[in-house]
C-alpha cells in the first residue's frame, strides 16, 4: 500500500498516519498490560477453578483450606458418619474457627442450631453462609458467580480406576441448595475472601 502511495501528493501525510496509529496502538497495548497484569480477572469465579484431585493417602490428605480451614480427605468409602473427615465435620471446624460457635443439626431437611444464636434460611447467599444439599451434604460457601455457587467441602469424593477421587471448588446451582446463615447480635465477625492455594 505504501509503494502504491509512493510519488502522489500525501504520502509523508500517509506515513505519519500508519506511525501514528501504531504508535496509539502500541501505547494502549502498554497501558493494558500495565493496568490489567497477565493472571489477573475480574471474575471472581475464575479464581476458584474446580479441578479433580486424587487421594492418595490414609489419613488427613488437605485437599482445600478457606479463611484458614483445611478440608481434610482419606482414601476408601465414604466418611459420612466420620467426626473428623464428614462434611459436617468440616462445618463444624470452620465455624468453630471463624466465628467461635459449636454448629449441631446439620441435615438437609433441618435448620442448623448453636446455642446462644441461630441460623435462618437466606435466598441469597453470603461468604461462609451454610450450604444443605438433599443428599444431607453440607459445605460452606465461598462465592457466588452467576447463578451458581462454589464450595469448600469435604467427603466428596468417588472411586476412579482403583483410585480415590475428589472435586476441589465444585460449583453447584444456587437453586438446588440451601443456605443458612449464622444471625447473631452479640457476633459481628466479618468472614472476609481470603485466596488460598
Amino acid at each position: 500500500m505504501l509503494n502504491y502511495l509512493k510519488g502522489r501528493k500525501g504520502t509523508t501525510f500517509m506515513k505519519l498516519t500508519v506511525k501514528r496509529l501504531f504508535l496509539l496502538f502500541m501505547a494502549a497495548a502498554i497501558i493494558a498490560t500495565i493496568v490489567v497484569p497477565s493472571g489477573i480477572t475480574t471474575d471472581a469465579s475464575s479464581i476458584y477453578k474446580s479441578r479433580q484431585v486424587r487421594v492418595t493417602k490414609s489419613s488427613r490428605q488437605v485437599v482445600d483450606k478457606f479463611n484458614g480451614v483445611k478440608a481434610y480427605y482419606r482414601k476408601g468409602r465414604n466418611d459420612g458418619s466420620s467426626k473428623f473427615y464428614s462434611c459436617a465435620a468440616y462445618v463444624k471446624r470452620y465455624y468453630k474457627k471463624v466465628y467461635g460457635k459449636d454448629v449441631s443439626n446439620l441435615l438437609y431437611n433441618r435448620t442448623p442450631i448453636t446455642s446462644g444464636d441461630s441460623f435462618v434460611r437466606v435466598s441469597k447467599p453470603q461468604v461462609g453462609d451454610i450450604v444443605a444439599m438433599n443428599t444431607n451434604h453440607g459445605t460452606t460457601k465461598k462465592i457466588n458467580s452467576n447463578g451458581t455457587v462454589t464450595l469448600i467441602e469435604q467427603n466428596w469424593k468417588w472411586t476412579q480406576s482403583s483410585a480415590t477421587q475428589c472435586v476441589v471448588n465444585r460449583t453447584v446451582r444456587s437453586s438446588s441448595v440451601r443456605f443458612f446463615r449464622l444471625k447473631s447480635e452479640a457476633n459481628t465477625t466479618t468472614v472476609s475472601l481470603t485466596v488460598e492455594d
